[in-house]
């Protein structure tokens, strides 16, 4: 593996504790893959390493350049995702952490037991609902909020100063009500695994000295990213085992989910004696472009030094097209796109970023228009999709039988079985000592050959494998989805619930394949890809993509900083974002601005405003209508004359 010099001493790094702050396309991974492979070398055992990502993307390249560099050893090591470290850590003594018999849920079946709590907090509340309580997406994210930033949640309920007394105790109510539920069902949610975790580790030294005992090493990757509550788990690791950190400071942008971006902006101070190594030479991007981001992080007041450097030398100016509105934009982006295309460029070649789902509108319209292919990343993930949740519903109550959102789900899909009728049998199925006489209760009180009982029958006549089991819920549901989705793309749905058993085949437990599929979930995109399609995506969604051209949409008034942005940790945040956003690009960046949200935001601001001359080329387009605007917002426009037309 070659490295250059910066790379070599992080890699060779002797001491405890260690950060890398590595800038944009600085080669990160390869330089935390090449410390695994150091520490190999210096007779660490693979068992004794840990690796931690946050996607499941991360996780697979990981383990798959590992294998390049030291074969089938790479299986041996931990890498994974903080819920999957945790659980495997916490399976190494279940009992201390009382992880016996648990259902694991994901966010939807979340929100759905948190109407459930909601419901019973205010039954009678069937008016507009948010007039007394707000709906339970927002009691969850709030929830979520104060669990990954380590704050009771009273607490910080009381600090957004949003609620009046009653009005907060119903909400303290409705927690407390899901949290009984959730331990009566034996449901863990994602920040459960999290939480659990690393209550016990810290507060009970026994067991963090039999687990973390066995542990020498944690590699880090994205620490940016990490929350309190992840940090804490960190914490109690260090006690024992060494970190070695990766990540980059300027790309800490996931404030909303927790991240804490104290935890690497600050290392130096919260981890006494490490060491710091800086990686500042890009293998991605030309200097014209890095010219651009490195002038962004320079006029933040924070000190990030960082001045990117690139190996690849120069290339062309970005561009800075100013058009007169959004759909003027995603008519001159496709416009641009379509002409790349015939030149010979692939589609997969162009990126084009936005900040929202809802501003990728005009873009997504304007490549319906010219037939562009696209994919949209952001968007629904496989196990989102209706169908699949469907199948994965009588699978989980095969496993949990007191699993009542999988029940809920799984009943109401028969015809004459309706909320109130699968809400009383599920009480019932609850009490059953066995899938066998839910089975016999189901059909006793539905005898219908084609009824609930016959897909529970014909699961447990089918136990020879994980994809056996899987291949046999899809077979006994079928013809009831065949029913439920005949005008809703019925053939391709049924290719998804294809590939559920071909990934089955991975799984040596019908437990370990529902887990790991609601831990992080296969994308639509992922699954059927077009062979050639331009990416669009919001910047969130776009950590860790790159493209030889990016389009950055709407770089305007209000969306960076986005208008909500308010304090001066806020906007901070809004520049990392953007700087994300500059830095995926490998050969060309073209930023897109309208004169129309200078006016519509009034005195809000952009980055881009104060761009220092030189380091972009502008393009006016559409200027014609430009005129036309101005002189409709003059007080002293007058209508051309005729001989004026175009």
């Amino acid at each position: 593996m070659l490295l250059n010099e910066s790379q070599q001493r992080a890699v060779a790094h002797d001491g405890k504790h260690a950060l890398v702050l590595a800038g944009a396309g600085t080669g990160k991974t390869a330089t935390l893959i090449a410390r695994a492979v150091e520490l190999l070398r210096r007779g660490v055992r693979p068992d004794q390493i840990i690796l931690v990502t946050f996607t499941r993307r991360a996780t697979r390249e990981l383990r798959e350049r590992l294998t390049v560099e030291v074969g089938e050893v790479a299986e041996r090591l931990r890498v994974g995702t903080f819920h999957r470290i945790c659980l495997d850590l916490m399976r190494l003594e279940p009992d201390a952490f009382d992880l016996r018999s648990y259902t694991i849920i994901d966010e939807d079946d979340r929100e759905q037991l948190m109407r459930l709590a909601r419901g019973r907090v205010l039954p009678n509340d069937d008016g507009d609902r948010g007039s007394t309580l707000p709906k339970a997406s927002q009691l969850v994210t709030w929830l979520s909020y104060a669990r990954n930033a380590n704050i009771p949640v009273q607490q910080y309920l009381e600090s957004q100063k949003i609620f009046d007394e009653q009005q907060l105790a119903n909400v303290l109510a409705v927690y407390g009500t899901y949290e009984e539920r959730k331990t009566s069902a034996k449901y863990l949610d994602f920040d459960d695994i999290l939480r659990r975790c690393a209550t016990i580790l810290i507060s009970q030294r026994a067991v963090r000295e039999r687990i973390v005992g066995r542990i020498l090493h944690v590699l880090v990757d994205e620490i940016q990213d990490t929350s309190t509550l992840q940090w804490q788990l960190l914490h109690a690791l260090r006690q024992k085992a060494t970190l070695f950190c990766v990540g980059d400071d300027a790309q800490s942008i996931y404030a909303f989910r927790g991240a804490d971006f104290k935890t690497v902006h600050s290392f130096a101070e919260r981890v006494k004696g490490a060491d710091i190594y800086y990686l500042t030479q890009n293998y991605r991007s030309t200097q014209e472009v890095l010219d651009v981001s490195n002038w962004l992080l320079a006029e933040s007041p924070l000190k990030y030094n960082k001045e990117l450097q690139a190996i690849r030398g120069h290339g062309s100016k970005p561009l800075l097209v100013e058009c007169d509105d959004d759909l003027a934009q995603g008519l001159w982006v496709a416009g641009d796109m379509d002409r790349r295309h015939a030149a010979g460029a692939p589609w997969q070649s162009m990126v084009v970023l936005v900040r929202t789902a809802f501003s990728a509108r005009t873009v997504e319209t304007a490549c319906i228009e010219r037939g562009i292919p696209y994919v949209f990343v952001g968007g629904t993930s496989l196990l989102k999709a209706s169908h699949v949740r469907d199948v994965l519903a009588l699978l989980r109550v095969a496993l949990n039988l007191n699993d009542e959102v999988a029940w809920m789900r799984y009943l109401t899909l028969w015809k004459g079985v309706g909320d109130r009728t699968a809400e009383r049998w599920v009480q019932q199925v609850g009490a059953c000592e066995s899938l066998q006489q839910a089975a016999e209760f189901l059909y006793r009180a539905k005898p219908d050959p084609k009824g609930p009982a016959m897909p529970l029958l014909h699961l447990l006549a089918h136990t020879t494998s994980t994809a056996d089991q899987v291949a046999a819920a899809v077979q006994a549901l079928d013809p009831l989805l065949a029913t439920k989705y005949q005008y809703e793309q019925w053939e391709q749905r049924k290719k998804d619930l294809e590939l559920l058993i071909r990934i089955a085949n991975r799984f040596g437990t019908l437990a370990t394949f529902v887990e790991e599929f609601v831990l992080d979930p296969l994308h639509a995109t992922q699954v059927s890809p077009q062979d050639d399609a331009v990416t669009v995506s919001t910047v969130h969604a776009a950590k860790g993509t790159e493209a030889d051209v990016v389009y950055l949409a709407r770089a305007d008034v209000g969306q960076y900083p986005h208008s909500h942005a308010r304090d001066e940790d806020e906007i901070e945040e809004e520049r990392r974002v953007l700087y994300v956003a500059l830095t995926r690009a490998r050969d060309e960046l073209i930023l897109m601005r309208s004169p129309e949200h200078i006016a519509s935001w009034g005195a809000q601001y952009c980055f881009l405003d104060t761009l220092r001359a030189g380091l972009v080329t502008v393009v006016e387009s559409g200027s014609r209508r430009r005129e036309a605007w101005q002189i409709l917002s003059s007080l002293d426009g007058v209508v051309p004359d005729i001989d004026d037309m175009d």
